[in-house]
C-alpha cells in the first residue's frame, strides 16, 4: 500500500494566499439543539449551517499585507478559502471578522496574530 499524502491546508484571504499563516482551524457547527417535553427527547430543531474559521500567522515588522484589521474594524464582510481540507476546497462567502488578536514574545523576537471568522454556510469544490 502506498503511503498517504498529508499536507496542512493554506488559507485564501479575498482570494489572496496568506503566506504567513502558521496554523488555524476551520468548525462547521451542526445548530441544532435538542427539545425536551414532559415525555423526555423527543427530536432536535435544525438550525441555518454556519461556518467558523481561525488563522494563526507570523505578524513581520513591515505588517502582514492584508487588510484583514482594517477590515475587521470597518465591519466588513470577506470571503475565505480553506483548502485542500478533507480532499476538497472549502469557500465561504462574506465572513466578519470578529476577533484580532497579537501576541509577541520578547524571549524569541517573535510576533505572532490570530484572527476569527464566522459567516454563513460553506460551499464545498472537489
Amino acid at each position: 500500500m502506498a503511503a498517504k499524502v498529508i499536507r496542512h491546508a493554506s488559507v485564501f484571504y479575498q482570494s489572496k494566499k496568506v503566506a504567513n499563516a502558521t496554523g488555524g482551524t476551520l468548525e462547521l457547527p451542526a445548530n441544532f439543539e435538542d427539545q425536551i417535553a414532559d415525555e423526555g427527547w423527543i427530536g432536535t430543531t435544525t438550525g441555518p449551517k454556519t461556518s467558523k474559521v481561525s488563522l494563526n500567522a507570523i505578524v513581520p515588522i513591515e505588517g502582514v499585507g492584508h487588510t484583514m484589521r482594517a477590515d475587521m474594524l470597518n465591519d466588513k464582510y470577506v470571503d475565505i478559502t480553506v483548502g485542500v481540507v478533507d480532499g476538497g476546497i472549502c469557500e465561504i462567502k462574506d465572513m466578519k471578522c470578529s476577533n484580532v488578536k497579537y501576541e509577541w514574545d520578547v524571549k524569541v523576537g517573535s510576533q505572532t496574530m490570530s484572527l476569527e471568522f464566522s459567516g454563513g454556510a460553506p460551499v464545498w469544490i472537489g
